[in-house]
């Protein structure tokens, strides 16, 4: 189940979503540090990251699940960007986007399987996509009073099994969000060095993983080895030949 659109901006217009925010921002840009003259889908709520990216793409537009609800986007005095959609039955013509960045939607959507195979739709010939999502092992996913306690939580493992099964290459995987989920200042005032702790102490227990796949353009086949042979030819030339002796 998806969070009212709502919250979502309650959330991320709070202390500690802001302090989420930019550390989410900080990883995104490490792991697509070139986005200029791209054509970029947003789908969920990745807005809190990207409004410093509208400037340097080509085209970037955003796609809302029915079930969050929709604002208008950007805010400022330009054409609106976003639209409402399900999830599974995008709105776009076959390998129309180069990036595609998900927020807040693969863990509260139904079907995991159809999204993202309508993702891989979408997407150009080995474009990239970018999944935000909660932990199963971290605090943040614990705690329902945020985005990230929402839905169903992921491993490692669990992400990357669902993309191969969806066409998509695993390409990286980045934990962030060690600090713990509070709002309140004395905690968040040094969020940075929670980061810094958590990723040498605690590394597997961050609040979200950040993964990168890639769209696989040709199934990949398991070739069964270790056949049984039916039957064995010369074992009946070896009768024949007994039977002259």
């Amino acid at each position: 189940m998806f969070h009212d659109i709502r919250t979502l901006i309650n959330f991320y217009d709070a202390d500690l979503g802001q302090s989420a925010a930019k550390i989410i921002f900080k990883k995104i840009k490490e792991i697509w540090p070139n986005l200029h003259h791209q054509k970029i889908l947003g789908i969920g709520y990745p807005i809190p990251f990207l409004e410093d990216l509208i400037t340097i793409t080509d085209r970037f537009i955003m796609a809302m699940p029915a079930a969050q609800g929709i604002i208008q986007w950007p805010k400022k005095d330009v054409l609106n960007s976003a639209f409402l959609t399900y999830e599974e039955e995008l709105p776009l013509p076959d390998c129309c986007v180069d990036y595609i960045l998900v927020m807040h939607t693969l863990e509260n959507t139904e079907s995991t399987s159809l999204f993202l195979r309508e993702c891989w739709r979408v997407l150009a010939d080995h474009g990239k996509i970018l999944l935000l999502l909660p932990n199963r092992k971290g605090m943040w996913s614990q705690l329902s009073k945020t985005p990230f306690g929402h839905g169903r939580p992921f491993t490692t493992r669990q992400i990357r099994n669902l993309l191969e099964k969806s066409s998509f290459s695993f390409l990286k995987r980045e934990r962030m969000l060690y600090f713990p989920p509070i709002n309140k200042k004395f905690i968040l005032r040094y969020a940075n060095t929670w980061e810094k702790t958590g990723r040498l102490l605690y590394r597997s227990f961050s609040g979200a993983l950040l993964i990168e796949a890639q769209k696989n353009l040709f199934q990949e086949c398991k070739i069964k080895i270790g056949y049984k042979v039916a039957f064995k030819p010369q074992t009946v030339m070896a009768r024949q030949f007994k039977r002259e002796e």
